[in-house]
């Protein structure tokens, strides 16, 4: 009813009376901190830097890495809202790397990414049956980046 229609609408969160003192603080904290903390793992360099651009225009934080290693490493120190995997990486398989910040976070957003539509097909569809967000193939529309960030932050 009018719940759905709220947040279909943009409504960040409902709260119920009587109110939890604690997930109205959480929930404060996470507005004030603006946006999501964000991912993008690419070995390309000018797809890190575009998907970093679009993303900050959304008010996202923006941590990137060229690498596998370099990936778990900073999810190890850094928990991320919303992470962004390119399927097809110079020292592991997206696929691997996906079941590795799956593990780290199971409550992470995650959209695996990729220029090779049918050389990566199987490991797309193993990504997505283990609760992948979505699928994005190079090229991407900006205007899809900015949905993806709005279901993230839903999902927050």
């Amino acid at each position: 009813g009018r719940i759905l229609e709220a947040i279909n609408e943009g409504v960040y969160g409902i709260l119920t009376k009587p109110l939890d003192l604690d997930l109205l603080l959480k929930k404060i904290e996470v507005i004030m901190q603006g946006g999501l903390k964000v991912m993008v793992i690419d070995d390309d360099p000018n797809i890190r830097q575009t998907l970093g651009d679009i993303l900050e225009l959304e008010g996202c934080s923006i941590t990137t890495a060229g690498t596998g290693e370099d990936a778990i490493r900073i999810a190890q120190k850094r928990k991320q809202d919303l992470v962004f995997v390119d399927m097809k990486l110079p020292d592991f398989n997206g696929l691997w790397i996906y079941m590795a910040l799956r593990k780290l976070n199971p409550y992470t957003s995650i959209v695996v990414i990729t220029g090779f539509r049918k050389e990566m097909e199987v490991e797309i569809e193993k990504a997505l049956r283990e609760g992948a967000d979505t699928c994005l193939y190079k090229p991407f529309d900006p205007k899809d980046i900015v949905s993806i960030v709005k279901a993230a932050l839903k999902k927050k």
